[in-house]
């Protein structure tokens, strides 16, 4: 599989920290980093406006959240079942999902 966009790369581990090199085209940002909402409210709008992505109108940031609420159950379950994070609500963006993106230069909403 190809290289990782080195930009891409450097945003990422810049904004979220330095586990590069676990980085992998299905890396899914908010399980691999752990984030949830605020800081991922927070990351979604730095990329979009570093790599100048153009968002539809219809766009709804809460598709690719969590929330911050702490509920150990419900984390526990979404790290340790698949299943459970397929039924959960948000869609968790892969790296590949943020390379579309900026190659496209519009946010792809996969739903």
């Amino acid at each position: 599989m190809n290289e990782i966009n080195p930009v891409l790369k450097e945003f990422i581990t810049k904004r979220l920290g330095s586990r590069e090199k676990y980085l992998n085209h299905s890396s899914g940002i908010e399980e691999f980093y752990g984030m949830a909402g605020l800081d991922s409210i927070v990351f979604y709008q730095d990329f979009v406006s570093e790599f100048r992505i153009e968002i539809p109108e219809n766009w709804n940031i809460a598709n690719h959240i969590t929330s911050e609420n702490i509920n150990i159950r419900h984390h526990l379950k979404r790290f340790l079942s698949k299943s459970y994070r397929k039924k959960t609500k948000y869609l968790d963006l892969t790296i590949d999902d943020l390379e579309e993106m900026i190659n496209s230069k519009k946010w792809i909403d996969k739903r």
